[in-house]
């Protein structure tokens, strides 16, 4: 069988690099379900069958002719295709392939206007054809011929449901890859499905992907896709604050290799929800993106709430396990620095990370935190009786995995948030995280509560000086008008 793809666009569009290529899969029914980065394309099916005159010694060529139009992606910097290893969303000969398995001949990518593909079609096996090009978006039409001494049926395949949504990554939105604390601020989308399907999702960085000079690489620009199992909250499914088990609620996660794009299959099950996470690898940086999901099945998609969210995992160790504060031993707890600029709705979840909890212990092994304010002490250092004296908020102590309470903080003042189990020497990992609608500033003190009155100081040193910079400024702006009288 001889198969030609002509490309019928500009050859203007040959200036940025434009590359087609045509790839050949024999089609066959998959039995699993694997998840792994990978592209999708335009398809058309082949099915082979002799003549019903094998005997005659007269040979007809038959030739058919495709018309179509290309916009998919081969994910690779390279003249080669990624070689992936997934399952196909097989389902006869309608359903899409999603994966490049089974591979009977490759083009490779060229940038040529017209490819020639040869193969041997054994008789009663399907393959699949499709025509791709170098990068995802390059679109324009083309024709798909194909030649072969016995009769074949072509059938084109339904082209895939698709969603495309833009978004920025801007300010505190920018978190920055999973492993970083501040990395449920960035922008979250939930997904479900009523029937079980393989989805591709892409991402793509438009301002790398149209600039006109190629922009020099930097790996904490480099964008990538998390999907994990949605939080669930007070009022129901909600965001994703932080990854505390990554092996229990990442579902998955794409490489982060390239600053203009970033490809992620999935196989979806029905009526679970999911949470897509697009971010760049390092955090701060402000980008626009755009998101594709491209699914056989219908796809509901919805984006969550803005908000910034900071998480710190800690551990409660033999010098800093003080328990609550009844407990002279609460001072050395692990203590964190949350600057609010105004009056905010803040939630703030204290869960446990994995470890070694101790068993039969639920009532002193409960969890809680406290809130309060971060005041230079009047001697020389706090006391427990001090640090009461300042507290504004108490957390109910639970016998869970998770504490998690919405609390009103006060504005333009350092809190101290303050983490402990019920009873004191109870040792183990968790994560804090806090989240608002508004920009705020949430760091860990080296030396837990002991250093909150070094933090304190320096606060009110700084608010000083802002104050008297501000007055000095103010008395000089009303002498202006005096000495030019």
């Amino acid at each position: 069988m001889i198969l030609q793809v002509a490309f019928k666009g500009h050859r203007t569009k040959q200036l940025r690099e434009f590359q087609i290529g045509l790839l050949v899969l024999e089609h066959r029914q998959a039995t699993a379900s694997i998840r792994a980065i990978s592209s999708s394309g335009a398809a058309a099916a082949v099915a082979c069958r002799r003549s019903p005159s094998p005997g005659s010694k007269s040979r007809q060529s038959i030739g058919t002719s495709t018309v179509g139009s290309s916009g998919t992606s081969c994910n690779s910097s390279s003249n080669s295709r990624p070689g992936t290893a997934a399952t196909a969303d097989c389902g006869g000969l309608q359903a899409r392939v999603w994966v490049p398995k089974h591979v009977v001949a490759d083009s490779r990518l060229t940038a040529n206007r017209e490819i020639v593909v040869r193969f041997r079609a054994q008789e009663g096996k399907r393959y699949v054809l499709i025509p791709y090009t170098r990068q995802a978006g390059d679109t324009g039409p083309f024709v798909l011929r194909m030649y072969s001494p016995q009769i074949m049926r072509v059938e084109q395949l339904p082209s895939p449901l698709s969603i495309v949504i833009g978004g920025q990554w801007i300010a505190h939105l920018a978190g920055g890859r999973s492993c970083h604390p501040t990395w449920g601020s960035n922008p979250q989308y939930l997904i479900t499905c009523q029937r079980e399907t393989t989805a591709v999702i892409a991402l793509l960085r438009p301002d790398v992907r149209n600039s006109l000079m190629a922009l020099p690489y930097n790996p904490d620009e480099c964008i990538g896709i998390t999907v994990c199992t949605a939080e669930v909250t007070a009022d129901g499914l909600g965001r994703r604050c932080a990854v505390r088990q990554p092996a229990a609620e990442v579902y998955a996660e794409s490489e982060f290799a390239s600053m203009d794009e970033a490809v992620l299959l999935v196989r979806l099950q029905p009526e679970v929800p999911y949470v897509v996470v697009p971010s760049t690898a390092g955090p701060g940086v402000q980008a626009p993106y755009e998101l594709r999901l491209f699914s056989s099945q219908p796809l509901e998609l919805v984006p969550m709430p803005e908000v910034q969210c900071v998480s710190h995992t800690g551990a409660w160790t033999a010098g800093s396990a003080g328990g609550c504060n009844l407990h002279q031993s609460w001072i050395t707890n692990p203590a964190y620095l949350l600057q609010l600029p105004a009056k905010t709705t803040c939630r703030i979840c204290l869960a446990r990370s994995t470890g070694n909890w101790p068993r039969n212990q639920s009532l002193r092994a409960m969890i809680g935190f406290y809130i309060i304010r971060a005041a230079p002490p009047r001697g020389q250092q706090h006391t427990v009786t001090s640090l009461k004296q300042l507290q504004l908020y108490e957390s109910a102590f639970v016998p869970m995995a998770t504490c998690e309470e919405e609390v009103d903080l006060p504005g333009n003042m350092p809190l101290l948030l303050v983490p402990c189990t019920y009873a004191s020497g109870v040792r183990g990992k968790f994560v804090v995280s806090v989240t608002a609608s508004s920009s705020f500033s949430f760091e860990a003190l080296t030396a837990g509560l002991a250093d909150a009155a070094a933090k304190a100081l320096e606060f009110d040193q700084q608010q000083a000086a802002a104050n008297t910079f501000s007055q000095t400024g103010n008395f000089a702006a009303a002498r202006l008008p005096a000495l030019h009288e």
